[in-house]
């Protein structure tokens, strides 16, 4: 029986290939390396589900190849930004996992700021040393009463603006659109500046695009109230990182919590790594035990539940074709 679907996992792999299967049976397939994948689709499979993080110039050349009756991709990550680099075939429509990731992500953006704002890298530091530094308080903070700005407006962005209001945080959000919202401050890049001259904390959870890669540079450092503390937990590319050294060096900006950098994983021998106000994890924000692979399997089955009754699936990021189930 030729496949109809393959899928070529970097987590969850086993439950994804058994979500698939609920739906199309034997005629789902799991590929572990892009020339099973390339197979696959000489094959004849339709569906390809797909981690955006294996995804690589030779698997974007063996999707592209020509003869091939691919027409659905499903990401199974927020971003798409390695298939936008190294490419998509036209005519194939592409889906991401939407809110999926929302609760972990935004729940470990968090957890950076508050660790961050009660001094938890001095502490861990003087634990390391055996010492009692109760000086770490004197410059210890809350969120309540303070100001933060969320860039990227997405299931995600909202989410980790939804907790930090639940801490007492004053919230901003900035998008591309600043479409207005009737729970939180909405503002259009435009005014991205105006709000960092009064926030104390900003947190990155915007995709990786033309228009946002280097988006937190050396000038905007500059321009940001002295002290505010950074999150990343969108991509590394949001952020000139020798700009970041440099404002955590001199002090400017108070600390910086990041989950992605650039490049992945860091060099040993980054300057960095030592900078005795920062707290690097390495990209697992995503990552919440059997939770985050459900929600992902969730959108999955709905999604080949969609696409095999000829409807478009859910969270396109790519312009929809016409399905035929």
């Amino acid at each position: 029986m030729p496949p109809r679907c393959i899928i070529r996992a970097a987590i969850g792999a086993d439950a994804v290939l058994a979500e698939a299967r609920r739906h199309l049976g034997e005629e789902a397939v799991a590929a572990h390396s892009v020339v099973e994948v390339a197979q696959g689709l000489e094959a004849g499979a339709e569906f390809l589900i797909v981690s955006d993080a294996i995804w690589s110039a030779e698997m974007s050349a063996a999707v592209m190849a020509s003869g091939r009756r691919l027409r659905w991709i499903q990401s199974l990550t927020t971003g798409i930004d390695r298939m936008q680099r190294f490419g998509l075939p036209q005519g194939v429509s592409v889906s991401n996992v939407g809110a999926a990731f929302a609760p972990a992500v935004a729940t470990h953006a968090v957890a950076l700021l508050l660790a961050l704002q009660r001094r938890l890298p001095g502490a861990l530091a003087a634990q390391a040393r055996c010492q009692w530094e109760r000086s770490i308080g004197a410059d210890s903070a809350v969120p309540l009463g303070q100001r933060g700005v969320v860039l990227g407006f997405g299931p995600i962005g909202q989410e980790i603006c939804r907790l930090l209001q639940a801490f007492g945080m004053r919230m901003t959000a900035v998008s591309r659109s600043g479409t207005a919202c009737d729970w939180v401050e909405v503002l259009p890049a435009t005014r991205l500046d105006e709000v960092l001259a009064e926030a104390d904390a900003l947190v990155l959870a915007a995709p990786l695009t033309a228009e946002t890669t280097g988006i937190v540079s050396a000038s905007l450092l500059a321009r940001c109230k002295p002290g505010m503390l950074l999150v990343n937990i969108g991509r590394g590319g949001l952020v000139d990182q020798a700009a970041l050294l440099a404002a955590l060096i001199e002090g400017r900006l108070g600390g910086a919590g990041l989950d992605v950098t650039d490049p992945e994983p860091l060099p040993q021998d980054d300057p960095l790594w030592r900078a005795s106000n920062l707290i690097v994890t390495p990209h697992v924000a995503g990552f919440a035990k059997d939770v985050s692979i459900a929600r992902v399997c969730e959108v999955v089955g709905a999604n080949l539940r969609r696409v095999m009754a000829g409807q478009a699936p859910l969270s396109l990021v790519t312009p929809s074709q016409v399905f035929i189930g």
